[in-house]
This record gives C-alpha cells, sequence and structure tokens, in this order.
C-alpha cells in the first residue's frame, strides 16, 4: 500500500485521515472487482448503471454510496438491496469495538462498517463512490481494478481547493498503477491526465474515445472501435452512462458479460431524484452545486413550460458560489426554505441571494414541506414545479409525499 504512505502525516490532522483504516489490512483487499467512482456529480448515477448490468449478469454486487435520499441504508447496498437495520447495527457494534481509543469521523466509521459487511457477504463486485475528493476520502484505502472520474467542478472549495485544477489533483489520487481509468469530460484539467501517465494507466476519454449518441427511443455506445447498438434510454445524463458503459466494455470479456445483460441491466434501471418526474409536472432533481444545477437548467430548456416556480433549499457554503445563474432564465417564482439540518441555508438569506442576483419573485416559508404543499395546491395545469437544490430538499419532499 505504498501510495498510502504520503497521506499518513495528512491523516494524523486531517477529519479525512485514513490512519485507523491503514491499520485494518483484512478491509482493504478483496477478491472481488472493485470500480472506483470519483467526481464532482454523475457518481451515482454511474454506479447505478454498473450495479444494474451486473445484477442483470447474475453476479454478487456490493454498492457504497453516498449521501443517502431517505433511508441511510442506502449507501450500503447487496446485490441492490439496501442493508437491513440489523446488518447494519452489527456492522457499526463491530467497528467501534475493533478501533480501540481511535477517534473515527463519520466517513470513516461508515466506510470502515461497509466494507466490514462486505467481507461477510463476499461479492463478486464492489462498487465504491468516493464521497468527497479523493486523496484523503477513506475508500482510497481499497484498490481499484477501473477508476472513474465523472467531472471535475467547483464544489467543497473550502476543503479541495478553489479551482478546477486543485479539485483535480486531490480526485487524480484514486488511479492506480497500470489500472484503466475512465474520464468522463472531454476537457479535464492536465493534471489527471499526467497522472494517468505517471502510474502508466489506459486513459479513455469522453467525447474523444467513446461517446453516447441518442437516436429517437434508442441510444448507440460508440467506442474502441466497437459499437453497441440500442442501448435502451435510462434519463440520466448521458455522459455518466456512457462512463459506464466504458467501464462496462472494459469487464466485459473478464466478467464474460453479453450484451443482453447490458440492456437487461439499462432497462431495470432507476435511481431517484435525478430529473425525476413525481407527476406530470413535478420534478425532482438533486442537483446542489453549479455545475449540476447549469445541467438541470440545460434539460429544463429542452422540455419549455408556460410556467415554471422552484421549490428550493442549499447548503449556506453554496450561497458563496453562483449556483443559481444558469437556472435564472427558466424559473419564474422561487419558493425557498431550510430544510432541516444544520448545514442549511435560513430561507431569509436564500431569498436575499436570490434577489441579489436577480430573481424577481421569491417567497420564503418556514420549511420545504410547507413550500411543496403551498405551490402544489396552487399549481394551474400549465405549470410545472422543479425542486432541487440539496438531496435534504428532495428527501424532505419525498417524506412529505408520504
Amino acid at each position: 500500500m505504498d501510495y498510502l504512505q504520503g497521506t499518513i502525516e495528512v491523516a494524523r490532522h486531517s477529519p479525512l485521515g485514513l490512519l485507523q483504516i491503514i491499520k485494518r489490512p483484512d478491509l482493504q483487499q478483496f477478491d472481488a472487482t472493485v470500480v472506483t467512482v470519483g467526481g464532482t456529480n454523475g457518481k451515482g448515477s454511474c454506479v447505478s448503471v454498473l450495479e444494474s448490468i451486473f445484477l442483470a449478469a447474475g453476479y454478487r454486487v456490493a454498492s457504497y454510496t453516498s449521501p443517502h435520499l431517505v433511508q441511510f441504508n442506502e449507501r450500503i447496498k447487496l446485490n441492490g438491496q439496501s442493508i437491513s437495520d440489523q446488518k447494519l447495527l452489527d456492522a457499526f457494534r463491530e467497528i467501534d469495538l475493533a478501533r480501540d481509543d481511535e477517534v473515527l469521523n463519520t466517513f470513516e466509521f461508515i466506510t470502515l462498517s461497509a466494507l466490514s459487511v462486505f467481507k461477510t457477504f463476499k461479492p463478486d463486485i464492489i462498487l465504491l463512490e468516493v464521497g468527497l475528493g479523493g486523496r484523503c476520502d477513506p475508500v482510497n484505502c481499497v484498490d481499484a481494478d477501473v477508476t472513474v472520474i465523472t467531472t471535475v467542478a467547483l464544489d467543497h472549495i473550502n476543503r479541495l481547493g478553489g479551482t478546477r485544477e486543485k479539485i483535480a489533483k486531490e480526485k487524480a489520487e484514486i488511479m492506480r498503477q497500470g489500472k484503466p481509468v475512465v474520464l468522463g469530460e472531454a476537457n479535464m484539467p492536465r493534471v489527471l491526465l499526467d497522472k494517468a501517465k505517471q502510474l502508466n494507466c489506459d486513459l479513455y476519454i469522453h467525447d474523444k474515445d467513446f461517446e453516447l449518441v441518442y437516436e429517437k427511443d434508442v441510444c448507440h455506445w460508440h467506442g474502441l472501435h466497437i459499437t453497441y447498438h440500442n442501448v435502451p434510454l435510462t434519463g440520466l445524463v448521458s455522459s455518466n452512462v456512457a462512463c459506464a458503459m466504458m467501464v462496462y466494455h472494459l469487464l466485459k470479456d473478464k466478467l464474460a458479460l453479453s450484451e443482453a445483460d447490458m440492456v437487461k441491466g439499462m432497462q431495470s434501471l432507476y435511481l431517484p431524484g435525478r430529473f425525476e418526474f413525481l407527476t406530470d409536472n413535478i420534478i425532482i432533481d438533486v442537483a446542489h452545486n453549479e455545475q449540476a444545477i447549469s445541467m438541470l437548467a440545460h434539460r429544463l430548456r429542452q422540455l419549455p413550460w408556460k410556467k415554471t416556480h422552484a421549490v428550493v433549499g442549499v447548503a449556506k457554503d453554496k450561497l458563496q458560489q453562483s449556483i443559481f445563474s444558469e437556472i435564472l432564465d427558466q424559473i419564474n417564482d422561487w419558493h425557498v426554505a431550510a430544510f432541516g439540518n444544520e448545514r442549511s441555508a435560513m430561507a431569509k438569506e436564500l431569498a436575499q441571494h436570490l434577489r441579489g442576483i436577480g430573481a424577481e419573485t421569491v417567497v420564503a416559508y418556514e420549511s420545504i414541506p410547507a413550500a411543496y404543499k403551498k405551490i402544489t395546491n396552487d399549481l394551474a395545469a400549465n405549470e410545472r414545479v422543479v425542486i432541487f437544490g440539496s438531496f435534504f430538499t428532495v428527501a424532505e419532499v419525498l417524506q412529505a409525499r408520504e
């Protein structure tokens, strides 16, 4: 585990340190194919596509993602099913006893718990989503057979840095010597290309080495002198699906995957909260940073309506960035509130921020459910609502509907 040595000093002083995990080599090595997915946006989509394909092929699949949408158990899945309460508590108990006097932060504790569950489950394939950055994220203690970096954009700048280059440098550390790397953007920061070259990794870049092309009701994936025709539509961002397809192709021979497995997996795919229509005119999307909200705006432009209302709650650190600039022209009325978490921006400051960047009609509410209830009760037939800004915002709406 030579690549970890450079992080030990960081671990001693960092809330995202790896020191305790380094002491647990039994939770670092698996007799399984491991795919690690990092990036600013699209990680969950990529993992979900791969999970569906591998399950369709009959493999035992374990996945670890974050954050959850409604239930915490969603973060750890075995064969596509969220872990049971009992198994989760058993894993927590095991790690709590094993840590001795070491202090673990939340992500370290959860990651160790997930890896402990995977040891017992003995999966054929493990899918790991990087929670934050890459270099000091706990999942980085496990070597990947294939690495994916979906996008690099400004997010978590207080921890990762204020430029794409600094953020990319953190994400580059999930690459492994001689293992293939899939990049989801053509204009990635140079540091990612240099790192891949340094580690002698075969590099596959979206829009250069592979792409997903839409044609009526199906897609076609082109790459590596091969085309997969009639790829089912998923509703997810095409570049994320294309990355997952690239991984599928790289592992196709090793895992004896068929095109029928791919098609069956894509047809059964369901990932909530990604431009999901709850009704014909109510859309939810977990977009919560500038790049993701810009993509949401692009998708709204493809489906014009007479009037669009937004129900929005965001984390307070997002107000330091111009995350709403690209979507202002798509929203007629803003209905804002704080979600029930200490990280949330208050409704008053969010409203002030929106008015400051040009939003004309902004109404503040005491809660996300209150905003959602008010606007949907008054919604006309030719109007729509889009709910976004945070996983917490979308989760509170889903819970309110239940």
